[in-house]
This record gives structure tokens, sequence and C-alpha cells, in this order.
């Protein structure tokens, strides 16, 4: 998930934003009408990473696994695939989302996964070896993506966000992969709520047809750089997604705020 030498997804895998997204991602893919056949994922990072017994996991999945009542089942099957290689307390390891999308494909589908840094390029070449459905290409992902503009069914977009340029890059990538006929899926993450509202209004004056969800965990009016929170857009989204993600976000909201205070911001517009 980096297109700059400088991030290390490891450090913060299996966080609070992370569980967000690949429990949206993990709802997404379950409520498309119909299958996609040709997937792309823009910053694909290692696929999977190590916990140790201490880190950002511990306040995202850590508090998952330890929640205790019912779970809805809109978190049933995202917890599964989360949990896959965890060890309760003692790290394990954490999926990246190549291994949310993938239980998604069948035999005939394709995923390419695309990653620009090395080492994690070849942990994810390592990963998927073996299996004839994934391509893993070395390069960037958003010039991967125009490339095969109008030869993809689904994209997912999960960039560093590590200058503000990236803000637009990840706004235009959408509305073009969009208007080129494809579902995408958006994450970013959210410290204040300008940003975010910018991305939003693009796509909105764009014309694109949008679903958007921000849950929102810690306290927004810090001054601090810390993740308060993170979003996910999907474009061109499946009737009924919207309330499969509210349910879910009404569980992971408590238990990722640890009994603080949250919320669940809801946009949505069509073309």
């Amino acid at each position: 998930m980096s297109d700059d030498i400088t991030y290390r997804h490891r450090y913060k895998a299996g966080n609070v934003g992370d569980v967000w997204k690949h429990a949206a991602l993990t709802l997404l893919t379950e409520a498309l009408p119909a299958r996609p056949r040709r997937w792309l994922e823009t910053h694909a990072g290692a696929g999977r990473y190590r916990l140790e017994t201490t880190g950002e996991w511990t306040a995202g999945i850590g508090r998952v696994d330890a929640a205790g009542g019912d779970r809805p089942a809109s978190i049933d099957r995202f917890q599964a695939l989360a949990s896959a290689w965890r060890q309760p307390d003692a790290g394990g390891r954490y999926p990246g989302s190549p291994l949310f999308l993938r239980p998604a494909l069948g035999d005939a589908d394709r995923l390419t996964l695309v990653e620009l840094v090395e080492e994690p390029l070849a942990e994810l070449r390592t990963l998927f070896a073996d299996d004839a459905v994934v391509e893993v290409v070395a390069g960037d992902g958003y010039a991967e993506l125009t490339a095969r503009a109008g030869d993809v069914d689904f994209v997912f977009i999960d960039p560093p966000y590590l200058v503000r340029e990236e803000w637009e890059r990840v706004a235009q990538a959408t509305i073009d992969a969009t208007r080129a006929g494809a579902c995408v899926a958006l994450w970013y993450p959210i410290k204040a709520l300008s940003r975010p509202n910018g991305l939003l209004a693009r796509l909105r004056e764009a014309g694109v047809p949008t679903l958007a969800l921000d849950l929102i965990t810690g306290d927004l009016a810090k001054k601090k750089k810390a993740l308060a929170g993170s979003g996910m857009v999907i474009t061109r989204p499946p009737a009924g997604l919207a309330g499969r993600l509210a349910e879910a976000a009404a569980w992971l909201g408590p238990v990722l705020a640890a009994g603080g205070e949250w919320s669940l911001r809801v946009q949505a517009w069509d073309a």
C-alpha cells in the first residue's frame, strides 16, 4: 500500500482504519449483483503482515477479537477472514486487502495486484506464487489503472496519503475508472474533515454515483495528526449496501472507540 519508500504498512496493519476498510470491503464484495471478472488493486502492499505483541492492531482487530456479545451477520465473514492467521493476545498475522478480495473470485476471474516498492512486492509475489487467478504487477498503480481503462470491472484504491497531492490523484482515478465502467472502492484516512470533504465534493461535481461512509472513532477536535477515523467511497454502489455497512459500523463504532464517542456519516448521490 505504498508508492513511497518511507511508508511501511506493517506498522499500522490491523489498526482501526484497516478494520473499517476491510469490513466494508468484505460486505461490498458480497453485495455485488453480478460478480466482476476483472479486478485491480492499485496499492496492494505485501498482502499480509506479521503482528508483534504490541502495536496499533491492539486498538483495532485486537478489540474486535476481544469484544464480547453477539456480532451482527455483517461482521461475521470479516471477523473470520481477519482472524485466520491471528493468535489472540500474541500477534500472529493480519491479512492485507488482497486476501479480503481473493475469496470473492472464481477460477475464471482475474485479480491484478499492483505494488511499486520492492520489499512488499517481493512478499506479495511469494504469497500468490501458486495462484493462477492472481497477477502481481510491479509499477505505479495509477498508471496501470489508466492503461487498463475499460478493461477492469472492480477497482480498489488505497494509497498511503503521504502527500496532499494524493487526494487529487485518488479523486481523478476514481472518476476516470467509474466513467470507464468500473465499480470503485476507495479508502481514505480521516484526521480532519477538510480533505475528505474536498474529495467528496470532487466526486459529486463530476457526477459520479457515490456512497460514502465515514466512521469516526477518535477526537476530531484534537490538533494532532492522529487518525480519528476513516472513510470508504464506493461508486456504482450495489442496492442495499448502505444498510449493511451501517449495521457493521453500529457494532464496530463503540468497539473501536473503546467506550468513547463515535459517529458515522453517510452520504450518497446518483449521477
